[in-house]
């Protein structure tokens, strides 16, 4: 019976108890910001693949040869540039998914942009040098651009996934060489990528 009595009884403490559970509340207050960070991130990978689908159907746009309204004239068109677009599309971004959805702005309907997902980020075209009226050159015409290019475009698209009412901006400069052949920024301009 002494034997009984002098066992040692297993298990954890409250102390080894209260250990495990603080240690615990450490990992997650380092992890959980971080994986918000890593979501929000990769929520990012939309804007570029928008933008650079943006750009390649402007340079699709800029390289057809168009032809005007009216009838006595024959004479084609090409190296045409799309007009700023109003407003942004959605007109406000969010932590949450929207359409995109402007069927009505010009620009959007030339380029034939259109996304069929729901977007978290906004998006708008700012036309430069070459994008005032006329817009186009005649087929054939010689332009002698200078040499450091002409501006065409500004791709812009802001967002705010944490919903703080600070927006991460994204853009990408578009601009003409002396050959007339349309060229992008090497990289993304981005302030404050993950807002």
């Amino acid at each position: 019976m002494a034997k009984l009595l002098k066992k040692k009884k297993s298990g954890f403490t409250l102390i080894e108890l209260m250990i495990v559970v603080a240690i615990l509340g450490i990992l997650a207050a380092v992890a959980v910001p971080a994986f918000l960070g890593y979501m929000r991130r990769a929520k990012t990978a939309e804007v570029t693949n928008n933008l650079n689908n943006l750009f390649k159907l402007a340079n699709v746009y800029f390289m057809k040869e168009h032809s005007p309204q009216s009838a006595e004239v024959t004479t084609s068109f090409a190296n045409c540039v799309v007009p700023s677009t109003a407003v942004r599309q959605p007109t406000t971004p969010g932590s949450t998914k929207q359409q995109f959805m402007d069927k009505s702005s010009p620009s959007w309907i030339d380029l034939g942009f259109t996304i069929s997902d729901l977007v978290y980020f906004t998006y708008n075209i700012t036309a430069d040098a070459l994008g005032t009226s006329p817009n186009c050159v005649l087929t054939g015409e010689v332009i002698a651009p200078p040499a450091t290019g002409i501006a065409m475009y500004t791709l812009t698209s802001n967002g705010d996934l944490d919903d703080d009412g600070i927006e991460s901006t994204f853009e990408v400069a578009i601009s003409a060489d002396s050959n007339m052949q349309m060229k992008r920024a090497v990289g993304f301009y981005i302030i404050n990528e993950t807002e």
